[in-house]
């Protein structure tokens, strides 16, 4: 994010690949930023997060846990914002049943139930929101707001109970055993208790049902610690770790994601977008074949942008990958040609001739380029 049209494209134009970089502001804790998490936190919620690859992506790359951090902010627009971003990504809409969030339970995007044993995808998945649910300071958080009992911001009593059920109730529901209640520290249970008295019936009936759902732990588990006395019900194994994964046919998936990402960037002719993606599958990249691919696709895209030094550099390295892809060969020649290295083009045309004698296209202008050097 060095220029002001990485910005623009970040928050206009997000790629699943610029993820990441919305983690990374949100995340930061340098004063510097602050206007500008801010402000992302408001483009991110109004225009992004109700698309599901670049939410899914976002929670991937640590979005919870960094969105989390910002929740006890002191400016009470600034966290009812994160509010928003963190209840939009965990899709909570009702705080009484499992089927709250179908991105959680127990089905994913697909409608499918998600087998983080075996899809590496769903895996690190499951992985990413545990670590971030799990943190000893999210719930002792969450729970220190709820004790107010009013409003810190609009709304916010109701959307941290919805955060509370939520993340018991998703611990719950995945890392303990079948018919395993979760056994709650004291203070957390006599506070749910005393929500049924609370004048909001929504507020009441969902502490109502909440009791039904949660025990108290013993005395001698009731740590100060709130979160050690949850932690040590949970079988973090159940899913998390990771599952061991086939490392080929995982980079085999994320070559396929982003080389897509890249190709329909180029289709709908958003050439800057489709290079990070290119650039991004060229590190999943298994076979020769498919690096000279990419690196040629790179090429082309720096011939429409007339940077033809890069398109020089990319067609290159896609022929050493595979001296068979003649397209790169011309690119490479049309690149040089650019230049002003005539007879290097006139070298490369014949190359990608002696592949593919029979393209007419590159039969013409190697025959054009050979004049103007015989001249």
């Amino acid at each position: 994010m060095d220029t002001k049209e990485d910005f623009r494209r970040l928050f206009f134009l997000p790629s699943v690949y610029d993820m990441k970089h919305y983690v990374q502001i949100f995340g930061s804790e340098d004063p510097e930023h602050y206007k500008l998490k801010f402000h992302a936190s408001c483009v991110f919620y109004l225009c992004h997060s109700n698309e599901q690859e670049l939410l899914r992506q976002f929670v991937l790359d640590g979005g919870i846990y960094s969105v989390s951090k910002n929740l006890e902010d002191d400016n009470m627009h600034a966290r009812s914002q994160f509010f928003e971003v963190l209840m939009r990504a965990l899709a909570i809409k009702t705080p009484n049943c499992e089927d709250s969030s179908s991105l959680w339970f127990p089905t994913g995007f697909d409608g499918k139930k998600p087998d983080p044993d075996h899809d590496p995808n769903e895996a690190a998945f499951f992985s990413n929101l545990y670590d971030a649910l799990s943190h000893e300071h999210l719930l002792p958080s969450i729970f220190a707001m709820i004790t107010v009992k009013h409003d810190i911001f609009p709304n916010s009593l109701f959307q941290c109970l919805q955060l509370f059920h939520f993340t018991l109730n998703w611990l719950q529901f995945h890392y303990t055993d079948k018919d395993q209640r979760l056994k709650l520290p004291s203070s957390w249970h006599n506070l749910i208790k005393s929500l049924r008295e609370f004048p909001d019936p929504g507020i009441a009936d969902a502490a109502y049902q909440w009791l039904n759902m949660f025990d108290c732990l013993e005395k001698q588990d009731d740590f100060s610690n709130s979160w050690l006395g949850i932690s040590k019900q949970l079988r973090g194994n159940k899913v998390v770790p990771m599952p061991a994964i086939d490392e080929s046919v995982h980079k085999t998936q994320q070559f396929g994601v982003y080389k897509k990402m890249g190709n329909d960037a180029f289709k709908g002719k958003r050439f800057t977008s489709a290079l990070p993606s290119w650039e991004k599958a060229l590190e999943f990249s298994q076979t020769e074949k498919d690096t000279a691919i990419l690196h040629s696709n790179m090429a082309q895209v720096f011939l429409k942008l007339e940077r033809y030094s890069d398109a020089s550099s990319h067609a290159q390295k896609a022929t050493v990958a595979d001296g068979q892809n003649f397209k790169a060969f011309y690119r490479w020649a049309q690149a040089e040609e650019k230049l002003g290295n005539v007879e290097m083009a006139v070298t490369k045309g014949k190359a990608a001739l002696n592949v593919c004698p029979d393209n007419q296209e590159i039969v013409e202008f190697t025959e054009r380029v050979q004049e103007i050097w015989e001249r």
